[in-house]
């Protein structure tokens, strides 16, 4: 199992050349798995939001054996992401946090 406390989490724009000039939120992907954390681990130990949340909604669905029709992962504009989990929202770093304190773009 992975710790995803070794891995520091940032915003997009602090890993990949911004801006594009409009939508640059539109087209956000994440590479495979094991390719993320082998690249992370050995270079850098960071992973952006989206990428880390990825890793948490899957480590909720199989480690925390949490059912997936109740695990959404929620992308900000500012490249913040989340993970609900059943009504409860938990930022990359598994935390909870409130809907108020969500990013605003």
């Amino acid at each position: 199992m992975v710790d995803l406390s070794d891995y520091e989490s940032v915003r997009d724009f602090e890993v990949y050349p911004q801006p594009v000039p409009f939508l640059n939120w539109f087209d956000r992907r994440v590479a495979p798995f094991h390719f993320v954390l082998k690249a992370r681990k050995r270079f850098a130990l960071k992973l952006t939001h989206l990428e880390k949340a990825f890793l948490l909604y899957f480590y909720k669905k199989y480690a925390e054996q949490k059912d997936a029709s109740e695990l959404f992962i929620v992308y900000s504009l500012d490249g913040s992401a989340y993970v609900y989990d059943g009504g409860r929202i938990f930022d990359p770093e598994n935390r909870p946090v409130s809907p108020d304190d969500l990013s605003r773009p």
